[in-house]
């Protein structure tokens, strides 16, 4: 009898310590992104901004130059690392602001919301980059 009782509580712990050691599901993974809004600012139409997230990195257009990072994202926080872009010029200045606003917001986003198929980053400052899922 008391064996059976040692043998239930073993696996109690084994199955209570398997759950701790699995990471939190990440809602982001696997999805891809285009920038609708950019805190209330119109967007320039001719220079789209793509956001995908895979396997906790991050990658993209923000409208002139490909960019990429990593990030962690769990109840609804989220923290982008190392945020990197290749260096091209565009041919409107308007484009290149539009750009580095952009990327500049978005390595500071700390929340998300994910709501009527839409995604909402946000900053610390209120500051909202608003999504809706890419075309594939």
């Amino acid at each position: 009898m008391h064996t059976k009782w040692i043998v239930i509580a073993l696996l109690s712990v084994v199955l209570i310590g398997c759950g701790q050691l699995l990471p939190a599901s990440d809602p982001l993974a696997g999805t891809s992104w285009v920038l609708t809004d950019l805190d209330d600012k119109d967007l320039l139409p001719d220079y789209p901004i793509v956001l995908r997230f895979e396997g906790y990195r991050l990658s993209g257009n923000s409208g002139c130059n490909n960019y990429e990072g990593e990030y962690d994202a769990h109840d609804e926080r989220i923290k982008v690392i190392a945020l990197s872009q290749n260096a091209l010029a565009c041919g409107e200045e308007a484009a290149m602001d539009q750009e580095r606003e952009y990327l500049d917001n978005l390595a500071v986003v700390f929340s998300f919301e994910l709501e009527d198929r839409q995604l909402t980053l946000i900053t610390r400052e209120n500051r909202k980059l608003r999504f809706v899922p890419a075309e594939n």
